[in-house]
């Protein structure tokens, strides 16, 4: 039996490996706090090195809320590990003691959890 080879799909990994690597190995050079009994998962540490990447380039990152149970909050937790300096975490109301408790758990001190209906409030504050 002869194995054939797919030499585009080979240079397609090539392609994403070169473009990627520099992201590959700066996710290396971070382990975050992660509370007792968390689980420790690449992609999660992965999408907060990318966060942290577009924050720095754009002094802004946002992470939808579009799929449920991906860890948009143990993922934002790790982002802010990072940080220096006060940070302002906008989400529904629903959440905001959820996302207080688990900021918490991961270590994160300097920051503030609002919802979205106190937007106004916050603007007219601080304008």
């Amino acid at each position: 039996m002869v194995k054939r080879f797919n030499y585009s799909f080979e240079l397609y990994l090539k392609c994403i490996y070169e473009y990627l690597e520099e992201d590959i190995n700066m996710e290396d050079e971070y382990r975050p706090y992660l509370p007792p009994g968390f689980m420790d998962l690449r992609y999660q540490r992965q999408a907060a090195t990318n966060a942290k990447k577009i924050l720095e380039t754009y002094s802004r990152v946002f992470l939808p809320l579009i799929l449920v149970g991906l860890g948009k909050t143990f993922i934002t937790a790790m982002l802010l590990q990072q940080l220096r300096g006060h940070v302002l975490v906008i989400l529904p109301p629903v959440l905001k003691e959820y996302w207080e408790d688990s900021l918490r758990d991961f270590g994160v001190r300097s920051h503030k959890v609002e919802s979205l209906g106190k937007l106004d409030h916050l603007l007219r504050k601080h304008l």
